[in-house]
């Protein structure tokens, strides 16, 4: 009995002190890899800059619009980004990248600038533009200027949007269920307390569309209503879904970040973003702070004549 109980004690502390060692080696080999790279980039480029964030995966794909609009500049002057990020949001990240001169690492150390739309030490914040009653998408096109004015770089940025064709290839390889979507319902749950989110009201919302339109959520709810976790669609492919949904009701979280693309916004027929604190002004949208303020009835009647139209046609 006691060389049993001394057998098992003796294994389970061997095998607690093998795995400590094995997270160690693992995390320091990766460790190694990354000033690996990090240094072979530093070595081919004339000059980098640092960035980092701690936060949320929508943080992190507008930020990558604004690295994508300098791209040309990147590119012809060599000069390269290093971007740090929580490593659980590299993989979607990573799709939004359109140039071979930004980097993405995992946020092993904090390096650069804190790029975070409320970090005190920057000239423009989002407390500054809510005070200014500014849009969301106009608030990021003066925080974005105000960086690239703080690090020299001689570029504007005039809108806020991203423009990637690869969408349209995306879009194409989507299943039949994801294409020609009437309503896009972005159910996710908000991470910032941006909005009061009730589940009876959005299963009753969704429930009212499913019923006679072909429509796609973000939260499952039931088997019968299509929803982009049945497939673990990444935001981008979301996105790629969205340049074909004519109508789309949002929760202003991540996934709106995939949503704010050139094709969609030239091609949705309403947008309903859903948000207590920032809104936005692009057309054809409207902002609500409370879901059921969203007028259905004429959100049917904008499908209705649209689906008329097509078929006169």
């Amino acid at each position: 009995m006691n060389l049993t109980m001394n057998f098992k004690r003796n294994f389970k502390r061997n095998f607690k002190r093998n795995f400590k060692r094995n997270n160690i080696n693992h995390a320091q080999n990766k460790n190694s890899e990354i000033l690996k790279r990090e240094n072979e980039i530093i070595k081919s480029s004339k000059k980098c800059f640092y960035f980092y964030n701690i936060y949320h995966l929508g943080d992190h794909v507008y930020n990558m619009y604004f690295f994508n609009k300098l791209k040309d500049y990147l590119e012809t002057n060599n000069i390269h980004i290093l971007y740090y990020l929580n490593e659980q949001y590299i993989n979607q990240v990573s799709e939004f990248i359109i140039s071979k001169n930004i980097h993405i690492f995992p946020i092993n150390i904090k390096k650069g600038i804190d790029l975070w739309i409320e970090n005190k030490n920057l000239p423009f914040t989002l407390s500054i533009s809510k005070s200014l009653g500014l849009s969301y998408n106009n608030f990021y096109k003066i925080f974005f200027n105000s960086i690239s004015k703080k690090l020299n770089i001689p570029f504007n940025i005039t809108s806020f949007y991203y423009e990637d064709n690869e969408l349209i290839e995306r879009y194409e390889r989507l299943p039949e269920k994801y294409k020609n979507i009437d309503v896009l319902i972005v159910n996710s749950l908000p991470m910032s307390c941006q909005f009061e989110y009730i589940e009876d009201h959005w299963i009753n919302l969704i429930l009212q569309f499913s019923k006679k339109y072909k429509t796609v959520i973000t939260k499952k709810i039931n088997h019968q209503v299509n929803c982009t976790l049945d497939d673990n669609l990444s935001i981008k492919t979301i996105g790629a879904m969205s340049i074909k949904a004519k109508v789309i009701i949002a929760v202003n979280t991540g996934v709106v970040s995939g949503l704010l693309n050139i094709h969609t916004l030239n091609n949705v027929l309403h947008y309903c973003n859903l948000d207590k604190f920032v809104f936005f002004d692009y057309p054809k949208f409207t902002n609500y702070d409370n879901l059921k303020k969203i007028n259905i009835t004429y959100l049917m009647d904008i499908l209705d004549n649209y689906n008329k139209i097509k078929h006169q046609k």
